[in-house]
């Protein structure tokens, strides 16, 4: 046989492959095409029933255009066997197997004729000849050859031509890649795709000869919602391949030449990016950051005016002072701790002090008591302990917690009951939380002594001001 599988054409004599040679047929086996190659011809060989001196004819190469003036039906032959063996998208690769051919000129040449075509997935074919005069496209696939040939020694000769714009401006397969966000730059693939589970509901997927119409419809409809996941994936790297996402270095440094306040405004415009082209979205975020630029600017100028400040000079001095005030404020409104404690160390400090004064008050009237002397301000009974601690908080003067830290997460009533217990916000916030959640557990927090054991390093009086509080806003019952 002088045909094998595929588009393939081989000696019958030496098994060379004559698809892109010169052959010669046998004009009277007819039976079975008898293909020789010119140097088999030449020396006379034959096998199987075909005789030297058979008729013959000559074939040649198959350069005649058949859907496009410029694909010759040897090249189209060679695509479609390329596209058999690496499969589509491997455009490269085709073209290396077509030759002289480049990955731009296969891929556009395979839409154009079969995914464009409108009988679809057919190609179409004109049913008049493309070229009158063979010599023209001849002389044009002349032309163009010797123009990559060119291109070719040119790219040789200066590596740093080598590849287009594109080419030159793709990622490289670089560790940033891989290990930060799992990119196969040659692939064009994630290790993780978005949806990476598409694949699960389809993969035991088949269609059985005895299938009914219902059974065909609903794996269709699975093939569809399959479909479409895959066209969000392809969306996504989309967007993220033309916004070059995948520079990380550019990204960060790009990033931290932004204020707090332009990194929260951008953060808020990212969902923009799945919408918008890159120059564009680009221009629309240097927009909104330089308006809200113009906004700062204009309220600054607002409060200098409100301020009866006229000149650049008077504003420099403003912001000076205003800086220095808001330290000493800040400095003033914080507890005068000589180590660095938290918080909760603050309250064990702050009770165990309250503990001492109060045991030093005892001693002080059980000395009175033993001399004799008597006075009714210093009893000492079970409920005076209570009433000298009132006492000496009530001597204490107030806490400012206006810009202690978590300020803004309390109440007004809560602030008072900070200011007067002289308790810091975030303390406050860590003693409600344990009563709400130990609440939460038990299902109700309703005597007083179960609180108390919570947080045994407070002083009595302080934690039953706050359970007190609790109880008065239906917080615990």
């Amino acid at each position: 046989m002088g045909k094998s599988d595929g588009f393939e054409i081989m000696c019958d004599c030496c098994g060379t492959d004559l698809s892109n040679l010169v052959s010669i047929r046998c004009a009277e086996c007819t039976d079975e095409e008898y293909d020789t190659c010119v140097p088999c011809f030449a020396k006379g060989a034959s096998s199987k029933n075909h005789k030297p001196y058979h008729d013959y004819i000559v074939i040649e190469q198959q350069a005649y255009p058949i859907f496009t003036n410029d694909w010759g039906a040897d090249e189209e032959l060679l695509m479609i066997e390329g596209l058999e063996q690496f499969g589509v998208g491997s455009w490269e690769d085709i073209a290396d197997h077509i030759g002289r051919r480049s990955k731009e000129d296969v891929e556009k040449h395979y839409k154009m004729v079969y995914l464009e075509s409108p009988n679809y997935p057919m190609p179409y074919i004109v049913d008049r000849p493309l070229l009158d005069d063979m010599s023209e496209f001849m002389e044009r696939r002349r032309k163009r050859l010797e123009k990559y040939n060119a291109h070719q020694q040119l790219l040789r000769s200066d590596p740093q031509q080598k590849g287009t714009k594109d080419q030159q401006g793709a990622l490289a397969s670089v560790p940033a890649c891989h290990e930060i966000q799992g990119y196969m730059p040659g692939r064009l693939e994630f290790e993780t795709e978005a949806e990476n589970d598409a694949e699960m509901v389809i993969k035991n997927l088949l269609f059985e000869p005895d299938d009914n119409d219902f059974d065909v419809e609903q794996k269709l409809t699975v093939l569809s919602i399959y479909n479409s996941r895959l066209e969000r994936r392809t969306e996504r790297k989309r967007t993220i391949l033309a916004h070059n996402l995948l520079d990380y270095r550019k990204l960060i440094a790009t990033e931290k030449k932004r204020t707090k306040e332009e990194k929260e405004l951008y953060n808020k415009l990212k969902p923009f990016v799945r919408v918008l082209p890159a120059d564009e979205f680009q221009k629309f975020t240097e927009d909104i950051l330089a308006e809200q630029s113009y906004r700062h600017r204009i309220a600054e100028l607002q409060e200098y005016r409100q301020n009866g400040i006229k000149t650049l000079d008077e504003a420099k001095k403003y912001e000076k002072d205003k800086q220095v005030r808001h330290s000493a404020i800040f400095r003033t409104s914080q507890p005068p701790i000589p180590q660095r404690y938290s918080y909760f160390e603050q309250l064990v400090n702050e009770q165990h002090s309250i503990s001492n004064m109060h045991a030093n008050t005892n001693n002080i009237s059980s000395s009175l008591t033993s001399d004799g002397s008597s006075t009714p301000n210093v009893v000492i009974n079970d409920e005076e302990p209570m009433l000298m601690k009132v006492k000496k908080m009530s001597g204490i003067a107030p806490l400012d917690v206006a810009h202690a830290p978590d300020v803004d997460l309390l109440s007004p009533e809560e602030k008072l009951l900070c200011t007067q217990l002289r308790i810091v916000p975030k303390s406050y916030l860590a003693i409600k939380q344990g009563i709400i959640q130990a609440g939460i557990r038990n299902h109700s927090v309703s005597q007083r002594k179960l609180v108390r054991e919570l947080f045994p390093h407070i002083d009595d009086q302080r934690i039953s001001r706050i359970y007190d509080f609790f109880v008065a806003q239906n917080w615990i019952a």
